[in-house]
């Protein structure tokens, strides 16, 4: 048992799809192209004061170098896979080839020799086992190397004069200009052919978190890559986040490895609580002629918000119309005096003669909810702002306000959504399809299922239940379908309030809810899905694409894209997923490859270029290897009137440089039950 557990230690150390290592391979590719592109012009002295200037331009305005750099940006299984991916239509094929061949050899081999530990060797002498295949699959500038009969990642010792030191001494400096800092760092013992290299390449890494602790900070990204050994941060550093940063030296024959972490880093701006919702709106769904009632949609954009945003909180309830047009007006007041810059103090809340007031807990990225049971001929007014959580606790956001006035008469016969059958009575919710309103004896706010990670997700409020008191609370939770074969959701929460996934197209579903103490049995309501073409911001294209790839990608803003996926099916039982590995390319642009942890099936690409095609290809990454490859093509457009922004977590936006990273970020976490599982596979 110790020995096992000896060697869970060492393999939960390096076991994993390197991102790290793919960003030092691919900044190792672009070093040797700028040293060959500055070694044409060493009796250039013109050329070679471009060069040390900026030798990144330089090379993207020459043929020959920016058909080397071009394979850079992405690893291959092989030489020729990265041929025909790359090198068709580059201007200097010859350079292209060369550099795949480059690729796929760092890949298989890094700098350094293994050393022979006796004392790892003494640990698993009664172990086969392999927690590598080369050295790519090692992290930073560990080798896979070969200890009694396994093979294990080990760092190696290197005794290479070529090699650039490692960095030294990181400090970070806030630059006047806010939310800037300037990052700088000392070579120690350079070589005069280091000095007189302008092909240096410093691969920067950050970790961050919303408190002041590393150990619950975001893994590693590369954020950017530079030829100086100095980078000034721009426009990504936010208020009341917490960084630390880690740089390695990178040249064409590799890298000595990391530096040490920095200190803690934070700006001296405090965050501020989320801005108020923009552009509120109400749009009325249907009519109710059996209660006489009226449904809404409510739209609104996301606020700005330094931190991300936690949850919408959305009441609504009924008032007088005096009432109503004051607080109309004190809103709109309120609104043009934020709009030129002056400060509105917050007040103490009012009651605006909260009539029945009803409560809605809406998930980050929601733009939209319905709300019902409004009375004919009534105001009412409806609230909603955000919350983001802060090393300082919750922060609760401006609040919006509309006013909807509902009319007297009903709509149209051919505009009712009331239906009829057999005598008797039906009541409808846009996402409902017609359920026996005697059976109900209470009706929970469930709000429209919307796309996300793969899967349909709803959030269910019964906020308004007369169980739903100050005294804290446990309900138990059960969702199940009555028409499509799928798991039985049970779950519990000390909320009235519930957010759920994994739902299917075009199926029925129930959702039970107890009192967990004493097993009262609240309610019991049934809701139903859309079929896919017919779900709210689906087209018949995105849906095709889903049902051949399990991909579904959605434009919401003319260069930015949101992907989600189903859950890859594991081939075998002994199979344990690891992560997702992420592809992304098209002709006009470098391809990008990272890899996401298990429990994330939703990517954003931001910045791409506009009306281009994209080809998205995604794999499971288990403990035996790779997995099937699916795949989907989307292209970006000008006009996205018919897109919507939803099913978009809160991520951070990052200009990036480097290579394997720009776009696409949140390397793969290491989870130890994992590697417990390939230990034991083994």
């Amino acid at each position: 048992m110790k020995i096992i557990i000896s060697i869970f230690l060492i393999f939960s150390q390096v076991y994993c799809i390197q991102l790290d290592s793919a960003d030092l391979i691919s900044a190792k590719c672009q070093s040797k192209c700028y040293r060959n592109f500055e070694l044409r012009y060493i009796n250039d002295n013109l050329m070679k004061k471009k060069l040390k200037h900026n030798i990144g331009n330089e090379c993207k305005e020459d043929f020959k170098c920016n058909s080397c750099i071009l394979p850079c940006k992405e690893t291959f299984e092989d030489e020729n896979n990265c041929f025909l991916k790359m090198c068709n239509n580059v201007g200097e094929q010859g350079e292209c080839y060369e550099s795949c061949q480059f690729i796929y050899n760092s890949t298989l081999t890094k700098s350094g020799t293994c050393n022979n530990d006796k004392k790892i060797k003494h640990l698993i002498v009664n172990e086969c086992s392999a927690a590598c295949s080369s050295d790519g699959d090692c992290p930073d500038i560990q080798k896979c190397c070969t200890v009694g009969c396994s093979r294990i990642c080990k760092k190696p010792k290197i005794k290479d004069s070529r090699l650039l030191p490692i960095p030294e001494s990181i400090s970070i400096q806030e630059r006047k200009r806010k939310r800037s800092a300037v990052i700088r760092w000392v070579m120690k013992k350079l070589t005069p052919a280091h000095v007189n290299s302008n092909a240096n390449i410093y691969v920067i890494q950050w970790r961050w978190g919303i408190q002041n602790d590393i150990e619950k900070m975001i893994p590693w990204q590369t954020i950017t890559m530079k030829t100086k050994n100095y980078a000034i941060i721009k426009h990504v550093l936010l208020p009341g986040r917490y960084y630390v940063f880690r740089i390695a030296a990178v040249n064409e024959y590799g890298t000595s490895g990391f530096s040490n972490t920095s200190n803690i880093f934070k700006l001296s701006k405090e965050a501020k609580a989320p801005s108020e919702p923009l552009n509120v709106t109400s749009q009325v769904l249907g009519y109710n002629s059996y209660a006489n009632e009226w449904s809404y949609k409510i739209q609104w954009l996301p606020p700005y918000s330094d931190l991300p945003i936690k949850e919408y909180h959305l009441s609504y309830w009924e008032s007088d119309k005096n009432t109503a047009d004051l607080l109309n007006s004190k809103y709109i007041n309120i609104q043009s005096k934020r709009s030129i810059g002056v400060h509105v103090l917050d007040e103490e809340d009012e009651n605006y003669g909260e009539i029945n007031k009803k409560f809605l807990i809406l998930p980050s990225y929601s733009t939209k909810t319905d709300i019902n049971g409004l009375k004919n001929g009534r105001n009412y007014i409806v609230e909603i702002y955000s919350t983001a959580e802060s090393s300082d606790g919750i922060l609760k956001g401006d609040p919006s306000f509309i006013v909807i006035t509902t009319k007297n008469e009903s709509l149209s016969e051919d505009d009712k959504v009331v239906e009829n059958h057999n005598n008797e009575v039906f009541t409808y919710n846009p996402y409902h399809k017609p359920i026996n309103h005697k059976q109900v004896n209470f009706k929970a706010a469930i709000t429209t299922p919307y796309f996300k990670f793969g899967s349909l997700h709803t959030s269910v409020s019964w906020e308004n239940h007369k169980m739903c008191s100050p005294t804290k609370r446990t309900f138990n939770v059960k969702i199940y379908s009555k028409t499509c074969k799928s798991d039985v959701i049970l779950t519990t929460t000390n909320d009235c309030a519930l957010s759920f996934g994994e739902l299917q197209f075009d199926c029925e579903y129930e959702i039970e809810v107890k009192e967990n103490e004493t097993g009262i049995h609240l309610f019991t309501n049934t809701f139903y899905t859309y079929s896919c073409i017919d779900t709210q911001g689906m087209n018949e294209e995105t849906c095709q694409s889903y049902k051949k790839s399990g991909i579904m990608c959605l434009q919401v803003a003319p260069t930015i894209i949101s992907c989600s996926w189903t859950e890859q099916t594991m081939r075998m039982p002994t199979e344990t997923l690891i992560g997702y590995r992420i592809n992304l390319s098209s002709r006009n642009s470098p391809s990008n490859l990272t890899i996401l942890p298990p429990n994330q099936k939703n990517v954003i690409f931001k910045d791409l270029l506009l009306n281009t095609d994209y080809l998205l290809r995604i794999q499971a990454v288990t403990n035996q290897g790779l997995g099937d490859q699916f795949e989907t093509i989307f292209r970006t457009s000008e006009d996205i009137s018919k897109s919507e922004w939803k099913n978009i977590p809160s991520t951070l936006e990052l200009p990036l440089e480097s290579s394997f990273s720009k776009n696409l970020f949140c390397p793969l976490t290491i989870i130890i039950t994992t590697v417990f599982g390939i230990i034991s596979f083994f």
